[in-house]
């Protein structure tokens, strides 16, 4: 920039040549950040038409940051604003079109219960007359509604109507009731009562944004969801048909890889209504992908596998229990197995540290027994900062983690951020979990542009979009919130981070083996490289869509 450029001079200002130096020093530091920056080299090879594409891009969210996202237009918009207020305006803009077309690569952190759109899960459970509903207490009132503790089951010897109420007094807690049944009973019908369940099954609104009742509260309702959900999840029939939405959502939005965490703490409910075993659903896991890969819609489909968790707040015997299971299975199944986790809210559940016996244990048996389970640890997932549990974020780095959780504290930790980086340990980045879950109020006060802009390989992912309002299964709403949020982002910023995806996918060979996870791993003709090659593909040709659909109205607009 020239001295004599949008500056005001004064009789106390200095010489233009004295501008022009400083000026010169600060775009040199300026182009030293940048060079540090995690998506420097995607942007140092990207083509002519990826960098057009994204100056289009840049112009349309320039734009509409001063036409959409201003006071002017509204008085309750901004940018940044939380993403349950803004939802409906994203959806309106140009720059979400643009968003949803983007080929995303992999979809590498996701908890399977809360992957489908709530709505359509409370539709498909109603199709089974023997699933039914029971509670701890009779549902009464309003209060009694929200704080008791009800479940699903399929049982099918159960008549088509009993002659207790859910929601009377009298109704004898833990009694079955069918959910037809229970619909007709609710006062206002069937409707009133599915709108209730989905208040059970969800994150409202108004919850997301009640910021005074701080990380506990909210995430007690989070974790109230998921004993909910189970037993509708965890029935054959619907976790099949819920399997192939998912998947075919995820393809619909440009994902063609995910590693599904699923929380084996379930009772599997066999078609019949007999109860089966943790192994029925990795079969049939398995059996629903490869069919669906077989479908004409789902050949672009890359793979998927399952990492196994277990809750953090278990104790120690537990664990080991969980971990031999896993172990077990997963030299039945080798490829539909890829590593192990532990979930549940970090910052009131037990560390890392107070489970390393356990994860000692764990690793030293795998590599004893020739078995590839990667550790892929939540961390970091808190707001403190030298706290017990922020520390899990050293502790899984030196436990070996292959991918990082959240990582939301990461940044405090100078050190472990820079092993993070040597290492090549990626970052699965949740912000509007983050957000909806209370660790910041906004996009804007996330800590995703420190890890970016410190190197730090980082992919976004959607968490338990179902169950945080998102309305769909993929992604599109992140990766949004993280362009129209950052300004050094941009287009090539998503496509480096779509990419980092790939690389950072729990690949399986396919020939009884697992793919080295990280930049530049498998072999020159493995799994992992076809597939950046095929995003990379992807990647051009949606740049000339960007070009074809917006270049003429965009490319050299007046921001």
């Amino acid at each position: 920039m020239a001295a004599n450029q949008n500056h005001e001079f004064t009789e106390c200002s200095v010489p233009a040549a004295a501008m022009d130096q400083y000026l010169a020093q600060r775009q040199h530091m300026i182009d030293k950040e940048h060079s540090l920056r995690h998506d420097h080299a995607f942007r140092q090879r990207a083509s002519p038409l990826a960098k057009r594409a994204a100056r289009i891009v840049q112009n349309v969210r320039e734009r509409e940051l001063k036409t959409i996202w201003k006071h002017e237009t509204r008085n309750d918009i901004f940018g940044g604003m939380s993403f349950s207020r803004a939802r409906d305006t994203i959806h309106q803009t140009t720059l979400w079109k643009i968003v949803q077309r983007l080929p995303k690569g992999s979809l590498l952190h996701a908890h399977f219960e809360a992957m489908v759109d709530m709505p359509w899960l409370v539709d498909e459970a109603f199709k089974y007359p023997g699933l039914a509903i029971f509670s701890d207490k009779p549902l009464v009132d309003e209060h009694a509604r929200a704080s008791a503790f009800i479940e699903f089951q399929y049982v099918p010897d159960l008549a088509s109507e009993v002659h207790h109420q859910l929601f009377e007094a009298d109704y004898v807690p833990g009694s079955y009731v069918p959910l037809r049944q229970a619909a007709r009973d609710f006062p206002g019908g069937d409707a009133a009562f599915k709108a209730y369940l989905l208040s059970r099954i969800t994150i409202t609104d108004e919850e997301s944004t009640e910021y005074h009742s701080g990380i506990d509260d909210v995430w007690q309702k989070f974790a109230s969801i998921f004993p909910v959900l189970n037993g509708i999840v965890f029935y054959e029939p619907i976790f099949r048909t819920m399997l192939r939405r998912t998947l075919e959502h995820l393809l619909l939005d440009g994902i063609q890889y995910i590693d599904l965490r699923i929380a084996f703490l379930f009772k599997w409910t066999r078609q019949s209504g007999e109860p089966g075993h943790v192994e029925d659903l990795i079969r049939t896991f398995q059996d629903v992908l490869e069919s669906f890969q077989a479908a004409p819609e789902g050949r672009k489909l890359w793979g998927g596998r399952i990492i196994w968790t277990t809750l953090r707040s278990m104790p120690p015997a537990a664990i080991e229990a969980s971990m031999k299971q896993c172990m077990a299975l997963k030299k039945k199944y080798p490829a539909v197995i890829a590593g192990f986790d532990l979930v549940g809210q970090e910052g009131l559940g037990h560390t890392l540290l107070h489970h390393l016996p356990q994860l000692l244990w764990f690793r030293a048996a795998c590599d004893g027994q020739g078995l590839d389970l990667p550790f892929f640890f939540h961390a970091g997932e808190v707001l403190g900062d030298g706290d017990a549990h922020d520390l899990n974020v050293v502790d899984a780095v030196l436990l070996g983690t292959k991918r990082i959780g959240h990582g939301y504290s990461l940044h405090k930790h100078p050190e472990t951020m820079r092993r993070v980086r040597e290492r090549g340990i990626c970052v699965e980045v949740c912000p509007i979990s983050n957000e909806t879950l209370r660790l910041n109020a906004s996009i804007m006060g996330h800590p995703l542009p420190a890890m970016l802009a410190h190197g730090v390989p980082t992919v976004l992912a959607n968490d338990d979009p179902g169950v945080l309002g998102h309305g769909v299964t993929g992604s599109s709403h992140d990766f949004y919130q993280v362009i129209q949020a950052f300004q050094n982002v941009g287009l090539e910023g998503l496509g480096d981070i779509a990419e980092t995806s790939v690389w950072f996918s729990a690949f399986h060979d396919g020939q009884g083996g697992p793919e080295a996870i990280g930049y530049e791993q498998g072999s020159p003709d493995g799994v992992r490289r076809r597939c950046v090659e095929d995003w990379r593909r992807q990647w051009e040709e949606f740049c000339s869509w960007v070009v074809a659909e917006y270049g003429e109205e965009w490319e050299n607009t007046n921001q």
